[in-house]
């Protein structure tokens, strides 16, 4: 009988027992990819005699199990009531020559490369009198009769349901970006702050600020309603959602003024399609998730084939479409927005901005609160991650 309390002890141990017996027998909470026990598994598939795993809260891997639907000796809980917890290994040539992985770990690159896991290691020579075979065998095979396959439509649609859950769970523990680099949830005071307390800090610059700072996410919102899409607007509104238009009537230089970047201002002037179709990809109404956001990504970065782009351009243009979700990352507000955060984005960190900024603000409390019934408050509701601005600028 062994301990095993790294990931390291039990990764080298799971594929030395796969290596050592005929046949593995699993049932786990979850399952995921890419990580060196699942390459062995997956080479030693034939050796699979039952193997169970759950998918609550939908934490099991597509990838997983579109690999092993097809494998009739895979099954899947689907349960939706309590939870399918059991995490054990049964190898075995025989009644008499098995051994067992049992404890914390499930079938995941996290317990198998990072996580603090504890099992224990036992085989047959620990059992005299077969009770814990048999009661392991019992086990699997309840759980066995617990489990059912996954049908192709099945697999779309818990796809879809493993991103949105994914992001939310991710950003529940944390887990944004850099671990080295990102502050715990818990110690950012303004993801706990309310929504009182985040309007009497943005009410804190000068009150001729706000009033113009709200003019320019309304004259926003209007011309994205009103033309559609960003190629379709007049030359003048695309320079002033893109912040380089000195204009009498829209301060437009609020929320990151773009006047310095000639490149930027030449592909507006130029009406590159590739702006307006990054632009299509966000939604105008709605939930905004992450994969709106790549394809935006995808999109803006065609515009530039020499290389010449960066986030202050970028999320000046997510800021003013969605002023709810974005806030303009730029020389004005960088180093403090990083330091309130903890974090450290660069120039283009794209995957960050979004992994280490709008992920921690999509679950802040002021950023979930209701929408205030009061005009004035409510057009700083809807433009609640865009006005972090007022918290973080600093005049360069």
């Amino acid at each position: 009988m062994k301990l095993i309390t790294t990931a390291r002890q039990l990764d080298v141990a799971f594929r030395q027992l796969l290596d050592q017996y005929k046949k593995v027998s699993f049932a786990v909470a979850w399952a995921s990819h890419g990580f060196s026990g699942y390459a062995q598994l997956v080479k030693h598939q034939k050796k699979i005699g039952q193997g169970i795993v759950g998918t609550h809260f939908y934490q099991t891997h597509p990838a997983f199990i579109d690999k092993f639907m097809g494998d009739e000796r895979v099954r899947f809980v689907k349960q939706t009531d309590g939870t399918f917890h059991p995490k054990f290994y049964l190898f075995h040539n025989s009644k008499d020559d098995w051994s067992c992985l049992l404890g914390s770990a499930n079938f995941t690159r996290a317990a198998f490369n990072t996580n603090s896991e504890a099992c224990m290691l036992f085989n047959s020579t620990d059992d005299n009198d077969s009770s814990i075979r048999d009661g392991l065998n019992k086990a699997i095979n309840e759980y066995w009769d617990m489990g059912d396959c996954f049908e192709e439509d099945e697999l779309d649609e818990y796809k879809r349901l493993w991103y949105l859950f994914r992001q939310r769970t991710r950003s529940i523990a944390g887990d944004f970006g850099d671990k080295k680099q990102s502050k715990p949830v818990l110690k950012t005071p303004l993801l706990s702050m309310s929504w009182a307390e985040y309007l009497k800090a943005v009410r804190r610059d000068k009150p001729r600020h706000i009033n113009e700072r709200t003019e320019v996410l309304d004259a926003a919102r209007r011309l994205f309603r009103d033309h559609g899409r960003f190629a379709r607007m007049p030359p003048l509104d695309r320079k002033g959602i893109a912040g380089f238009n000195k204009s009498d009537d829209v301060p437009w230089g609020w929320f990151g003024s773009m006047s310095g970047n000639g490149t930027f201002m030449n592909r507006v002037n130029a009406n590159d399609p590739n702006l307006s179709r990054a632009l299509d990809a966000i939604p105008l109404n709605g939930e905004v998730g992450k994969e709106h956001y790549n394809e935006f990504v995808e999109a803006y970065l065609r515009a530039f084939p020499e290389g010449r782009h960066g986030l202050p351009t970028a999320t000046r243009l997510l800021a003013m479409k969605r002023p709810d979700y974005f806030v303009c990352f730029d020389s004005a507000n960088r180093r403090k927005l990083c330091t309130a955060f903890e974090i450290s984005l660069h120039h283009h960190d794209y995957d960050r901005y979004w992994d280490s900024l709008i992920e921690r603000i999509l679950i802040s409390k002021w950023w979930n609160s209701p929408r205030p019934n009061t005009e004035r408050e409510a057009k700083l509701w809807d433009g609640r991650a865009a006005f972090l601005d007022c918290l973080y600028y600093e005049a360069i």
